[in-house]
C-alpha cells in the first residue's frame, strides 16, 4: 500500500529509505500496519503524501495509533482536524504538527574518523522548545479560526499533537517527556533549569533542597525572545492539551508510552481535564501568585 510503486523524483528521503528491505524493515512494517488500522482516520490521499511528506505522516501515523491504543474510538474525518475521536456529547479533535529541526549553529559538530560526536548547551535546548512554541502557535492560529466559525463545541476537547520527530531525527537533542516534570512543558510554562541546593561544609554532599528555576521566555540570539506562558494566557484557551513525542527511528515503536500530553489549565482546571490515556500526562495548578505542575490521574 504505503510503498507500492516507482520510485518518483519527489519521494521523501526518509521514504526512500524505508522502501529499502535492509533498511528497518520493521518500521516500514509498523507504518503499514497502522495505516490500514487508522485509515478511516486519515485523508484519502495520504499514501501519496505519504511518500512526499514522509516525517509528518509517520507522525500522523504515530498519534493516530497512541489514540487507537488509549480506547479512543474513532469519529471519522473533521475538516479543520487531523484526527477526531468520539467524546460523549462532544469529540477529542486532534490537529498534529511536525516541527522543522532547528538550525545546526545552535550546536557543535566535530567529526573523527568514522563518527561524529555533537557538543550542546542550553542554547539548543531553546532552539528545540522555539520550535514546539512556533508549531503550537501556527496550529492554535488556525483552530482559533474553526472555532469563531462555530465549528467547535464547548463540549469537544482540542488537543494540539506535536511532534518531536525531525527534531530528534535532524538535530542532536530534543525536549524529553520523563520525570516530574518532563522538559517539553518548559514551552508552555515559565520553567527553567532544574537546581539542587546543597550545604556547605562538612554536609555539603547532603542536599537540603531543589527544584525547577522560574524562567520567564526562550531566548534567541538576535530575536526578541519568546515568552513561556502560553498556557497561563487566556488567548489559548480554547486549547485543551498539548501532546508530544519525541520519536525518531532509533527506538522501537510503541505509541502510547512515548506519548506525553500536558493539560492547559487556561481551558480546564486541573481537576477538570479529561485524561487522553497517553503514556504520562501532566496537569497545572494555578494559586493567586503560583502554579503547580503534577501528574493528572484518570478520573475515576
Amino acid at each position: 500500500m504505503l510503498f507500492d510503486g516507482n520510485e518518483l523524483e519527489t519521494d521523501h528521503r526518509y521514504f526512500q529509505n524505508l522502501g529499502k528491505t535492509d533498511f528497518r524493515p520493521d518500521i516500514a512494517a509498523w507504518c503499514e500496519a497502522t495505516f490500514e488500522r487508522s485509515q478511516m482516520l486519515l485523508d484519502d490521499d495520504f499514501p501519496a503524501r505519504f511518500r512526499r511528506e514522509t516525517p509528518q505522516r509517520i507522525s500522523e501515523l504515530l498519534f493516530a495509533a497512541a489514540f487507537l491504543d488509549a480506547g479512543w474510538e474513532p469519529l471519522g474525518r473533521v475538516p479543520g482536524f487531523d484526527l477526531a475521536f468520539k467524546l460523549g456529547e462532544g469529540r477529542l479533535l486532534v490537529e498534529i504538527t511536525t516541527p522543522e529541526p532547528h538550525s545546526p549553529d545552535t550546536w557543535t559538530e566535530t567529526k573523527g574518523d568514522g563518527y561524529t560526536s555533537w557538543s550542546t548547551d542550553a542554547k539548543t535546548e531553546d532552539a528545540a522548545l522555539r520550535r514546539l512554541t512556533g508549531g503550537f502557535a501556527t496550529k492554535a492560529e488556525t483552530i482559533r479560526k474553526h472555532c469563531d466559525a462555530g465549528e467547535v463545541s464547548g463540549a469537544d476537547y482540542i488537543v494540539v499533537a506535536i511532534s518531536g520527530f525531525r527534531i530528534t531525527q535532524e538535530s542532536p537533542v530534543a525536549p524529553e517527556i520523563g520525570g516530574p516534570v518532563p522538559d517539553f512543558a518548559k514551552a508552555f510554562l515559565p520553567i527553567g533549569s532544574r537546581y539542587v541546593t546543597v550545604r556547605l561544609g562538612a554536609d555539603a554532599d547532603i542536599p537540603i533542597g531543589g527544584g525547577w528555576q522560574f524562567k520567564a521566555t526562550i531566548d534567541q540570539e538576535g530575536k526578541n525572545p519568546v515568552d513561556r506562558d502560553f498556557f497561563l494566557r487566556p488567548e489559548f484557551q480554547h486549547i485543551h492539551a498539548v501532546a508530544y513525542t519525541p520519536l525518531h527511528f532509533g527506538e522501537p515503536i510503541s505509541p502510547v508510552k512515548e506519548c506525553a500530553a500536558l493539560h492547559n489549565p487556561m481551558a480546564r482546571p486541573k481537576a477538570e481535564a479529561i485524561a487522553l490515556g497517553l503514556g504520562c500526562e501532566f496537569g497545572v495548578d494555578i494559586g493567586e501568585d503560583e502554579f503547580a505542575i503534577g501528574p493528572l490521574k484518570p478520573a475515576s
